[in-house]
């Protein structure tokens, strides 16, 4: 999987949005399957991202894929 970001990066919606700082990588884990009784699945990294980002007086965080993000030139 091909990281398109850096951890602390600052990042911004394609579409527009405030900027964001790039957080994590999301990792993700095959609870169901091992739930479940199948085969588990070692936790693997995504192309999701949380980023952090403070508005209206609040620190927000939230996941995006990062094909919706691109990097602010600073």
């Amino acid at each position: 999987m091909e990281k398109k970001f850096k951890i602390g990066e600052v990042v911004m919606l394609k579409s527009g949005s405030p900027n964001k700082t790039v957080k994590e990588y999301v990792i993700s884990e095959d609870i169901a399957g091992l739930l479940l009784g199948g085969v588990y699945k070692p936790p693997v990294e995504t192309q999701n991202v949380r980023v952090v980002w403070y508005e209206n007086g609040r620190v927000h965080e939230y996941v995006f894929h990062q094909d919706l993000l691109e990097k602010v030139e600073m």
